[in-house]
């Protein structure tokens, strides 16, 4: 989000987000990158859930004239902060950078998709792995809809865990952790509708790739997969992905 924000020529951006892990972690890295591009954050402001209206945080907010808000928040207070700035902060002319929890049916439907006329763009998890039109095929076939966000990769850490355990022969978390790079690069490619030969050339000792659902789960040298991201706008269908598989800068 901040990347995205200091490519587009922003220097000046407020943060609100709301409380917990989820919404202190992005709100952190947020500030962290935006101020190490060059930027200024005027305000980080975390918000108290589920009051009936944010008017008094607009206002403290906009004192300070920020270019951007960026909001790590969740659909329902989102929408209402939203609904607040149309009807009484749009003439700011702030562009809003939104988390991956508002690329959600409820959010939209709590503003009205015909009320996203403002500036505004959000990041989201890219559903764009080697095996993802399997995966979404097959979880179509057994559930009758289609997975949402994380259900690939919820897949994936899961088959990593299961292949390190079965190339490791072992259950301890040290041994698991040592083997996870050795089964997701280099060797022979393996997908999630390869999973009987996957398993059976793994606990043969043959040198396997999984290539995943929701990326293709290579690790880096930290242990994090840098994994791609979509770009999302509210249009008239409600939430439509506008770039796919954006690769992240580090």
């Amino acid at each position: 989000m901040a990347q995205r924000a200091l490519a587009a020529g922003h220097t000046t951006a407020a943060i609100v987000h709301v409380p917990g892990a989820y919404g202190e972690g992005m709100a952190d890295f947020f500030e962290s990158t935006f101020v190490g591009g060059g930027g200024t954050v005027t305000s980080k402001v975390e918000y108290t859930e589920g009051q009936s209206d944010y008017v008094q945080l607009w206002t403290d907010l906009f004192a300070d004239g920020p270019q951007v808000v960026a909001m790590p928040v969740y659909p329902t207070d989102g929408a209402q902060m939203i609904n607040d700035y149309l009807n009484g902060f749009a003439n700011q002319g702030a562009t809003f950078y939104f988390a991956d929890a508002l690329a959600n049916d409820d959010f939209v439907d709590l503003v009205g998709r015909a009320n996203f006329t403002f500036q505004h763009e959000g990041t989201a998890p890219s559903f764009a792995g080697p095996e993802a039109a399997h995966f979404d095929t097959a979880y179509n076939d057994a559930n009758g809809s289609s997975p949402g966000a994380f259900l690939g990769n919820a897949y994936d850490a899961a088959m990593l865990l299961m292949l390190a355990i079965e190339a490791g022969g072992s259950t301890d978390g040290q041994d698991i952790r040592d083997n996870l790079v050795d089964v997701s690069s280099g060797g022979t490619a393996y997908g999630s509708k390869d999973l009987a030969d996957l398993i059976a050339a793994t606990g043969a000792g043959e040198d396997v790739n999984y290539e995943g659902a929701s990326s293709a789960v290579d690790f880096e040298s930290n242990g994090d997969i840098i994994a791609p991201y979509d770009i999302w706008e509210v249009g008239a269908s409600g939430v439509e992905i506008t770039e796919e598989g954006v690769a992240p800068s580090r």
